[in-house]
């Protein structure tokens, strides 16, 4: 009993490690392509970079693989209106940033 469950504990590791083998293959296969890609949009965007960079404000975008996002985000904070509590208004402060 104890050699048939050895034995297939064997068989099931042999073909997780078959398996683990054609895994590492396809992950070496797609990061080749995507470096060759990422190459290519290197060589493309930096033109487009340059022309999205001259935008003020922060209307350019940065492309990331996710999409495009925006360069600068403008954050909405109140002002310190000079009316309340100075420290109140740093604590919030603080725990808005």
């Amino acid at each position: 009993m104890l050699q048939e469950s050895q034995a297939v504990n064997e068989a099931r590791f042999a073909q997780m490690e078959a398996q683990f083998l054609n895994l590492s293959k396809q992950l070496q296969e797609l990061l080749a392509v995507s470096n060759t890609s990422r190459g290519k949009e290197t060589a493309t965007s930096s033109s487009s970079q340059s022309t999205s960079a001259n935008k003020p404000d922060g209307e350019g975008f940065v492309g990331t693989r996710a999409g495009m996002i925006p360069k600068y985000t403008k954050l909405d904070f109140p002002p310190y209106n000079g009316n309340d509590d100075p420290l109140i208004w740093l604590h919030s402060f603080n725990q808005f940033f």
